[in-house]
């Protein structure tokens, strides 16, 4: 099988030939058939990095089981082998307490995308000449205008760390500000009330995800530098994941590499155009076929 009919395949195999799809491209690879517990953390621009990793192995013959959970449940199963991989750490700087956790059983196998970071927003209808920084929400003027709940996710995500350390690094405390932990749907759901109703609000956020290609999110200056610097989301792999596994399929996980453009509209494609994760992600396949065809190779 050429890697062109492969990729055809890759995106399109219906139920009935998927299997065969498998052994044939397992078998001409000689690729040793096991299963293979993949990790995401569960927000949606994790989930459909892990879609793709997940398409591209069980067409080389694995099995992959998704194991989901929030970042301080998800990095220790790591550390247990209770996931061979783990999609993904954010690194140096964001996941680096997870990672010094792990990094003894572990390897950073790949690096997925470049250009990670947090940051604050505001939506772009406030005005830039009276919110440039984080540092002027303590503004009694600024202040007065803006939503005081600063809506986060979860607790154990390193942006709701954060995020909390702005609250009070700033002195926003003092001003009535509180930051909130939540669910996704709840994050999500703050910042997209507030826009209908055009009220002033705070979006602690990051890139990539999709509500930088949804909405002009204008990002307030942190100079106290709370929020960190650039990151790599980086797959990460278990020790006993790459001794155990055909050279091959290593070296093809290696190759794999995306950027901020393509999760973003993966993210995207699931959030605002209602996608599973797993169709978004074969799109995307099918949509850049050439340069799958060189992680193959």
């Amino acid at each position: 099988m050429n890697r062109k009919q492969f990729l055809i395949n890759l995106a399109f195999a219906l139920p009935t030939s998927t299997a065969l799809i498998r052994q044939s491209y397992a078998q001409e690879h000689n690729y040793a058939k096991k299963t293979i517990v993949l990790g995401q953390v569960g927000l949606s621009f994790y989930q459909v990095k892990a879609a793709l990793i997940q398409i591209i192995l069980e067409r080389l013959g694995y099995t992959v089981l998704i194991q989901e959970g929030a970042h301080e449940q998800i990095f220790p199963m790591l550390n247990q082998g209770k996931i061979d991989l783990l999609v993904a750490a954010w690194l140096p700087e964001a996941h680096a307490s997870y990672w010094h956790a792990v990094k003894d059983r572990a390897v950073q196998l790949t690096t997925l995308y470049d250009d990670a970071y947090f940051f604050w927003g505001v939506p772009d209808y406030v005005p830039e000449t009276s919110v440039q920084s984080i540092a002027d929400l303590a503004k009694p003027e600024i202040a007065a205008k803006m939503n005081k709940i600063i809506q986060g996710i979860g607790a154990g995500a390193t942006i709701s760390v954060f995020s909390q350390q702005e609250i009070a690094a700033y002195g926003l405390n003092r001003a009535g500000y509180q930051f909130r932990t939540g669910t996704a749907a709840q994050w999500i759901g703050a910042f997209k009330q507030a826009v209908t109703q055009q009220r002033w609000i705070v979006l602690p956020t990051w890139q990539p995800q999709f509500l930088n290609q949804a909405y002009t999110i204008r990002s307030l200056a942190d100079p106290q530098g709370v929020l960190g610097g650039r990151n790599q989301g980086i797959l990460l792999a278990t020790n006993t994941f790459v001794t155990d596994t055909s050279v091959q399929t290593v070296d093809i996980l290696r190759r794999i590499q995306l950027d901020i453009t393509a999760v973003t509209q993966m993210d995207y494609q699931v959030n605002v155009n209602g996608k599973t994760a797993r169709t978004a992600a074969k799109e995307w396949i099918e949509a850049n076929s050439k340069q799958v065809e060189s992680w193959l190779q």
